[in-house]
């Protein structure tokens, strides 16, 4: 019987196994209990018979900038107490490298960290072949050298190339003890890159035709030409713009929302317009209720027949509407007639609410202003700080290059913060049909406290109230009376006519009358068109309530949203985004001057890049949060926040009743004046 697969698979396994553990036993036995130590000597040797080993695949080759000033910032915990001690290095060129630009580069070897591949360091800035003494010390390096680990470790080599190109040595660079084989004569080596070979910005990249930055080396003893060199590559910036000066309103004070709201009740076309429409549709409903005139004229007969003056006499013609045709034309004019009263009403609260959008969207811009303005005083003070450090020889050449960079970018913000203000107050003067109105001084606030509510008890309460759900109502109910009257137009109109004449044919001259009656009789056409189409506008205003119904609840949804969001976001920007925001910046900037080494420059810029985005971005959420609410006002066809509180209260369970139409007539005269809201007292 033959044996699975997997069983003769896992006896071969446990026989090789048995089988190395055996032969593992004999050989430990078999070894010597201690090698001895190896000599110097020995090391020496090993260390020639290694030169040409090649450097494991694993290992990775990647260039490097060499920073002299880093050397000198190296954590004395990673050096061991040492007496000083020199070990010469013998250096060998590479292969066929020119020597490299003054930029400090390096090419490091990167890979396994045992013993036998220690990384290797070439540095290009030190010349040619030659012995370099290394200086081994506890604490930080001494300017421009270099700190290498204490005796008895393993020390790297350092390969230098030769001003021309040459073969490769094949003597040993290293004779110390525990040294290990040069990178130049262990394995072939790649050209470093210099600057014929290095960052190139595209000639199609804006700036990328500017010249690089020159400047003298630093000379404590004659600072003046490199302080000279840095005010002509680095000039102060203009002088900001002056602050925008709005002149006071009426009576030497700022102007409130209610008399921007007045005005424009009193001076907008837009609500003229709406008004006079009711005089329209009111005029309307007049004429079509109205009888026709009878007709009378004179009527002669059979004149000159016999010679004579025959019938000479008058008649008269009248047409009566039958079936109560004029009554439904009204009653369909009157619906009319609500639904421009109903426009009014939409008309004031559109009118009111998009005057209260531009006024805060006014005090937004205002307040952008004030922002950007610090930030650009903010950003100049900077880069001043960041010149001043680089005159001392304190900072790096292109740092306060980067600073003038953010601090024109703020400049250009307040640019746009200044145009913002003066077409926001363009947009508020024509609002109220005073467009060459000068900039005023505004009394209103932007930290007016904005009310949470219930989204859907306010939403219930606008369906039931909203101008728009009223209009689709009243035109439902004109379809039916249209649809009324097509079915009844079909009934024949009374047609009456009469004539009173004087008979002149022959005596006695007496005076004959005429009477006709008559009906149309609908034989053809019976109004069959006009009805299937008052039938079929009837079920399209049927469902304009529901269509109106789902628009609006759309539109109040997307306000809502815009409307919770901001005002949360708001209060996260005034109460931790901002205050903390500007705690991380003086952190960064104030351990950046204590420890350079840990916080970097770059650090700087990232979190002054991060200030000035969140400084902006508070603005743009100021300005969308009073845009939601001017929007969801006028959704829910409210006036004023107080209100918008008061009906959207978890309290407000009940959504008041459909409101009857108005009584009273409207007049030609603006609405009466509102009075200023709480909020804004």
């Amino acid at each position: 019987m033959a044996l699975p697969p997997r069983t003769v698979q896992a006896s071969i396994i446990a026989a090789g196994l048995l089988t190395g553990l055996v032969i593992g036993v004999v050989l430990h036995r078999a070894m010597p209990a201690k090698a001895p130590a190896p000599t110097t000597t020995d090391l020496s040797a090993r260390a020639k018979s290694s030169e040409s080993a090649k450097l494991p695949r694993h290992v990775e080759r990647r260039p490097a900038t060499f920073q002299p000033a880093r050397a000198q910032r190296l954590s004395s915990e990673s050096i061991e107490s040492a007496p000083a001690t020199e070990i010469p290095l013998t250096l060998s060129p590479l292969p066929s490298v020119a020597p490299p630009a003054a930029t400090g580069e390096a090419t490091f070897a990167t890979g396994s960290s045992n013993a036998d591949t220690p990384p290797v360091t070439r540095i290009p800035d030190v010349g040619t072949t030659g012995v370099v003494p290394l200086t081994y010390q506890k604490g930080l390096a001494a300017p421009g050298s270099i700190t290498a680990p204490p005796a008895g470790t393993t020390a790297p080599a350092l390969t230098t190339p030769a001003p021309s190109a040459a073969a490769p040595s094949t003597a040993s660079p290293l004779t110390q003890p525990g040294a290990f084989p040069s990178e130049a004569s262990s394995y072939p080596t790649e050209p470093l890159p210099g600057p014929a070979r290095g960052l190139r910005l595209p000639a199609e990249l804006p700036g990328a035709g500017a010249p690089p930055i020159q400047l003298p080396p630093y000379d404590a003893d004659r600072p003046q030409q490199r302080i000279s060199a840095i005010d002509q590559l680095f000039p102060n910036l203009p002088v900001l713009p002056p602050e925008i000066m709005a002149q006071a309103g009426p009576g030497g004070r700022p102007m409130r929302l209610n008399e921007f709201e007045n005005l424009a009740l009193a001076n907008n076309p837009l609500m003229q317009q709406a008004i006079a429409q009711i005089t329209a549709a009111r005029g309307n409903a007049i004429q079509v209720g109205t009888h026709p005139n009878p007709l009378v004229g004179y009527e002669a007969d059979t004149v000159g027949s016999q010679h004579t003056q025959n019938y000479q006499g008058g008649y008269f013609s009248q047409l009566f509407k039958t079936a109560g045709k004029l009554q439904l034309q009204q009653a369909a004019a009157t619906m009319d007639i609500r639904n421009a009263e109903l426009a009014v009403r939409r008309q004031r609260i559109g009118l009111i609410t998009t005057v209260q959008a531009r006024y805060y969207a006014v005090l937004v811009a205002e307040e952008g202003v004030r922002a950007m303005q610090a930030l650009a005083l903010f950003t100049d003070e900077a880069y001043r700080v960041q010149k001043e450090q680089l005159r001392g020889g304190e900072a790096a050449v292109y740092e306060p290059m980067q600073l003038r960079v953010l601090a024109i970018q703020a400049r250009g913000a307040l640019v746009q913060a200044r145009n913002r203000y003066y077409s926001a107050w363009k947009q508020l003067a024509a609002v109220i049909s005073m467009p060459d109105m000068p900039p005023t001084q505004l009394a209103g606030r932007l930290d007016v406290e904005v009310p949470a509510i219930r989204f859907d008890i306010a939403l219930a309460r606008a369906l039931q109230t909203h101008t728009d759900i009223l209009t689709a109502r009243n035109s439902e109910m004109q379809a039916r009376i249209n649809l009324r009257f097509e079915e009844i137009t079909p009934i024949p109109d009374f047609q009456l006519y009469t004539a009173v004449q004087r008979d002149y044919t022959g005596p006695p001259f007496g005076t004959t009358f005429n009477i006709q009656a008559g009906l149309p009789m609908p034989f053809y056409d019976r109004n069959v068109g006009g009805i299937m189409q008052a039938r079929g506008l009837l079920v399209r205003a049927g469902q304009e309530a529901t269509r109106v119904r789902n628009d609006l609840t759309n539109t109040a949804a997307d306000a809502f949203e815009r409307y919770e969001n901001n005002r949360n976001l708001l209060e996260f920007y005034r109460q931790q985004m901002l205050p903390d925001q500007a705690r991380v910046y003086r952190g960064v900037w104030e351990r950046h001057q204590q420890e350079p080494t840990r916080v970097s420059f770059g650090d700087i810029i990232v979190a002054q890049q991060n200030l000035a985005s969140t400084v902006t971005n508070y603005v743009a959420v100021l300005s969308n949060q009073w845009q939601a609410v001017a929007d969801l006002l006028n959704v829910l066809q409210v006036e004023d926040l107080p209100e918008l509180a008061q009906i959207g209260s978890p309290l407000n369970l009940q959504p008041p009743a459909e409101p009857s139409p108005p009584a009273e007539e409207p007049t030609s005269e603006p609405p009466a004046p509102r009075e200023l809201g709480p909020e804004l007292r």
